[in-house]
């Protein structure tokens, strides 16, 4: 369905529901795609801090496996 308006419509959720979050809260706008992910990137245009837009990849090395080896064994990463 090419042009129906689904990234709009994400976007647009993204930040409606960005604004009702707890200071500690985070929402993710996970892709498949790099394309994917700059497409809904261009639509934000001022990413919050609490919405991550990332492939499935990205995602996963930054906000779980990452975080969880600095945790383990004091991995430094950036």
């Amino acid at each position: 369905n090419a042009g129906s308006g689904k990234t709009t419509f994400l976007t647009k959720k993204l930040k409606s529901d960005s604004k009702r979050l707890n200071n500690y809260q985070k929402l993710a706008a996970i892709t498949f795609t790099r394309n994917a992910t700059e497409e809904i990137k261009q639509k934000l245009v001022d990413i919050p801090d609490n919405v991550v837009v990332s492939t499935i990849d990205s995602f996963l090395d930054k906000e779980i496996i990452l975080p969880f080896l600095n945790q383990k064994y004091e991995i430094q990463t950036s």
